[in-house]
């Protein structure tokens, strides 16, 4: 799903139904397993203040209720409690100030919802009064922005971020949220150390990354002042992960075997190869060559180096040779010979005999590939 960091607003008072963003996500699967569903998450006993289609992804202002009539409408109310420092709007639920508050650390009220049939429920309110001195700590960004590759090491730092105090005291707390999924550090790939010497924090790799399997990541931070209320303040780091070519090829079969006729002409088919790589883009497109030998047995044959398939260079008589092993590799493009350890295969190549007075002698495998 994109990331919507952009700003959607719309004006007080619109009826039902106005839109208000349109979000968008893909999923690589086919058919019925890449639909996406929209819907939206809500904070635990919170009151949705939006709806979004689960089809169009469109999101609208306010939600629709499961019930309809006069006993879906809701009305809020608050506990009376004198001085009246705060009250809740009936329609709309916002809580807001009445009249100026002064010697206070916090006020606690309950706001109650009561629909239409008179049914109701409550949830109880805290609310922090905070000195006007008291400031959240200031980010010198609100965003960083990092690339690193996948083979970064672990306890790498890649970023180093710092929020000021705005108060007397200048120490500022750092924590680094805990995520959801993989994209937002769960399971946890990194973790965030302090520096003392300037007050800032230092973001260092924790596990192995793979871009293959998370290619980018969205971390929150938390700074928060050390006051009677402390009060925080939030930055984003974005952390795109680079591919690195650290998978090997390998072949899709452990042996190959095949037989092709004596006398067959150059340049006849004799059997084609396939293998594969995890590393995508460059990294992980696949050339083929044929191994060198001291019997020169190389030479007897040519490999496409794209496709894989190995042809004859050379006709071939039964009575003198029946056999040919060839050693075949499969080297990432542009990166030079890495063929997978143990995993070079053996095209074993057997001849067949076209002299009727002695009839074929054929080696058969567990699946043979005969080229007539």
């Amino acid at each position: 799903c994109q990331q919507y960091r952009e700003r959607a607003a719309v004006l007080e008072n619109q009826p039902a139904g106005t839109s208000v963003l349109r979000v968008h996500a893909t999923d690589a699967d086919e058919g019925a397993n890449g639909k996406v569903k929209y819907g939206l998450m809500h904070r635990d006993s919170a009151t949705p203040a939006f709806r979004v289609h689960p089809d169009t992804a469109s999101c609208a202002w306010p939600p629709t209720t499961t019930t309809f009539g006069t006993n879906a409408a809701i009305s809020y109310s608050m506990s009376l409690e004198e001085p009246e420092y705060l009250r809740v709007h009936p329609l709309t639920g916002w809580v807001y100030v009445n009249q100026p508050i002064s010697q206070r650390t916090y006020i606690t009220r309950e706001v109650v919802a009561t629909d239409g049939g008179n049914r109701s429920t409550w949830v109880e309110l805290t609310v922090a009064i905070t000195n006007v001195k008291n400031l959240p700590p200031q980010w010198e960004r609100e965003s960083y922005g990092v690339v690193l590759p996948e083979n970064t090491a672990r306890d790498t730092p890649i970023v180093t971020i710092k929020a000021t105090s705005q108060l007397g005291d200048p120490r500022v707390t750092y924590n680094l949220e805990d995520g959801l999924v993989p994209e937002t550090n769960m399971p946890v790939r990194f973790y965030l150390s302090p520096n003392r010497e300037d007050g800032s924090a230092s973001i260092l790799v924790s596990e192995p990354l793979d871009y293959e399997a998370t290619p980018h990541f969205s971390l929150r931070v938390r700074a928060q002042n050390v006051a009677a209320v402390p009060l925080a303040a939030f930055a984003t780091v974005y952390v795109n992960v680079t591919d690195v070519n650290d998978n090997v090829p390998f072949f899709t079969s452990s042996i190959y075997e095949a037989s092709v006729p004596e006398g067959a002409e150059i340049g006849t088919l004799v059997l084609q190869v396939s293998s594969h790589d995890k590393d995508l883009g460059l990294n992980g497109e696949i050339t083929y060559s044929l191994l060198s030998d001291s019997s020169g047995d190389h030479e007897l044959f040519r490999m496409d180096p794209v496709l894989g398939a190995i042809y004859t260079e050379a006709v071939f008589d039964r009575e003198a040779r029946s056999s040919y092993p060839s050693g075949a590799s499969s080297p990432e493009d542009g990166q030079g010979d890495r063929p997978e350890p143990g995993k070079n295969k053996q095209p074993n190549t057997e001849g067949q005999d076209r002299d009727p007075d002695r009839g074929p002698c054929l080696l058969l495998p567990s699946a043979p590939l005969h080229v007539s």
